[in-house]
C-alpha cells in the first residue's frame, strides 16, 4: 500500500479473506526455459542432472496489477497481468571437491522494478455528468441573464414593456385571424 503513496490502497485486499480470494485470482506463471545451452530438452523442460556441475536459470518477469474504476470512483483489482521477460540458463562445473558427486539447481526469478500498474477506468463518470449539468445550468443562467437585458434594453427604448415573441393573451389577433388563431372568413 506503501508503495501506491496510497492512490490505490483502498484497492488492495483489507483483511484474510479477501487477500486469500485475491491470490486465488492469480494464476500461475509458466517460464519456458531455454534448456538445450545445458544439454535439456526444451521442449519437455527436461534436463539431465550431472553430478559436479551448477545449472542456474534466470527469469526476468513483469507483473503489473490491473485496476478497474466503476462510474462511481470505486476502485478495485481486476486482474493480474504478468509476462516473462527473457530467460537465461547457465551450467558451471562446482570447484569444491566435497560437492563432486552433487549436482546444484539454482533458480533466479526477478522482478521487473520499472513496471506501472494499469487503470481502467471508464470514459464518462458521474463526476463528468455532474460536471456537465453544472455546465449545462451555467449556459441556462447566461442566456436568461442575457433576455432579461435584452428586455431592459427595449423597454428603455420604447417606453413599453416589451416582450421577446410579441403580447400573447388570449384576445390577441394577428390582422385577419378570429379567436384562437382562426382565420376569419
Amino acid at each position: 500500500r506503501a508503495a501506491t503513496g496510497g492512490a490505490a490502497a483502498n484497492a488492495w485486499p483489507s483483511g484474510d479473506e479477501d487477500l486469500r480470494r485475491l491470490l486465488a485470482a492469480f494464476d500461475g506463471l509458466v517460464v519456458d526455459w531455454d534448456l538445450t545451452s545445458v544439454g535439456g530438452r526444451s521442449d519437455q523442460q527436461v534436463i539431465l542432472l550431472s553430478p559436479g556441475f551448477e545449472y542456474n536459470m534466470e527469469a526476468f518477469v513483469q507483473v503489473r496489477p490491473v485496476y478497474m474504476r466503476d462510474i462511481w470512483g470505486r476502485t478495485w483489482i481486476l486482474r493480474w497481468d504478468r509476462q516473462v521477460v527473457s530467460t537465461s540458463t547457465s551450467k558451471y562445473a562446482i570447484n569444491d571437491p566435497r560437492r563432486a558427486n552433487q549436482a546444484v539447481v539454482r533458480y533466479h526469478v526477478r522482478l521487473d522494478p520499472l513496471t506501472q500498474s494499469l487503470l481502467l477506468e471508464p470514459e464518462y463518470t458521474v463526476r463528468i455528468f455532474a460536471s456537465d449539468v453544472g455546465a449545462a445550468m451555467g449556459y441556462v443562467a447566461l442566456a436568461a441573464m442575457a433576455l432579461n437585458l435584452w428586455r431592459r434594453i427595449r423597454k428603455s427604448a420604447s417606453g413599453v414593456t416589451a416582450v421577446p415573441m410579441g403580447t400573447v393573451t388570449p384576445t390577441a389577433r394577428a390582422p385577419g385571424q378570429g379567436e384562437y388563431g382562426l382565420k376569419e372568413e
